[in-house]
């Protein structure tokens, strides 16, 4: 959900819970043969799981805390770099 309210976009995930061994499988079964490519591997292989919409109000929390990061991050790089590089 997280991902999906600070980067205000739909998250669609999968249904396992390890996905880096669904990635090792997914390549093993096309070096195998078991598979003609990725694409078809990756077609009947993965599944999605949970769908997860951005929430409205998270998400502006969100956006208003980077925009006081990029304020401070930029004092800061001001004042260690000095003017005279921006």
């Amino acid at each position: 959900q997280l991902k999906a309210d600070v980067l205000n976009k739909r998250i669609t995930t999968v249904s396992v819970s390890e996905a880096s061994c669904l990635g090792a499988a997914i390549i093993a079964a096309v070096g195998s043969g078991h598979y003609a490519g990725f694409d078809e591997a990756v077609r009947n292989m993965v599944h999605p799981g949970l769908v997860l919409d951005p929430r409205a109000e998270e998400t502006k929390q969100y956006d208003r805390a980077y925009r006081r990061f990029e304020r401070v991050n930029k004092s800061i790089l001001t004042t260690f770099r000095g003017d005279h590089e921006q």
